[in-house]
């Protein structure tokens, strides 16, 4: 043994299989049942059986070594799609994900109503153009947007599940960094994982660790 890689997520598979690949002898390690990392998508969780992923799930713009991953292993993926419609003149911005399915109060927002709140959003971006640097609240704050549109707004930091709108600039998303165009694996995001198979030179465990007594 050579090489111990802790975690047996897209990156510590794929640093085992380049470590192999040059020849180390690996040991991968493991906490959980499974691999994969974020990237699960179990099927017993939605009806007929279907994939619900759980963490990662889909290819953006620039994530050219997935696609590379995806091709090289003969993973079938969807064709190119959108996360959220344009704004009239073609082009995306913070009011665009506005224009698609919404949920405020746990009601879903008719689509005259979230029209409204997109072109509420549009307008305000040229009448105070966000800065780059601009935190998600303090934008809505200086644009004067209504509770509305503002609540839906900031709902837009929840695309990442760790951070809150305080957290989150500007830039992110406007205009959206993700979403524009991306694909999913057909069968699901976790098949990407196994797709990384320990060689003769590589193995899996899951480490058994003992709370010390205090």
């Amino acid at each position: 043994m050579s090489t111990v890689v802790v975690g047996a997520g897209l990156a510590g598979l794929a640093a085992a299989r380049r470590l192999e690949d040059q020849g180390e002898e690996v040991v991968v390690l493991e906490a959980r049942d499974c691999i994969g990392g974020r990237t699960r998508s179990p099927r017993d969780l939605l009806r007929y059986g279907q994939p619900a992923d759980l963490g990662a799930s889909f290819i953006d713009l620039g994530q050219d070594l997935l696609l590379q991953t995806c091709d090289e292993f003969g993973l079938a993926l969807t064709p190119r799609t959108t996360l959220m419609p344009r704004d009239p003149d073609g082009s995306f911005s913070v009011a665009s994900p506005l224009r698609g399915p919404m949920i405020i109060d746990g009601a879903v927002v008719r689509p005259t109503e979230a029209t409204a709140l997109a072109e509420e959003v549009r307008t305000a971006t040229t009448a105070s153009p966000p800065l780059a640097v601009e935190t998600i609240p303090a934008w809505v704050a200086r644009a004067g947007l209504s509770d509305r549109a503002q609540r839906a707004v900031l709902a837009q930091a929840g695309g990442d599940p760790v951070s809150t709108p305080w957290r989150v600039q500007m830039e992110v998303v406007h205009p959206p960094l993700v979403g524009k165009a991306y694909r999913y694996h057909r069968c699901s995001r976790s098949a990407l994982s196994p797709s990384f198979p320990p060689g003769k030179q590589t193995r899996c465990y899951r480490p058994r660790c003992r709370r010390a007594a205090r």
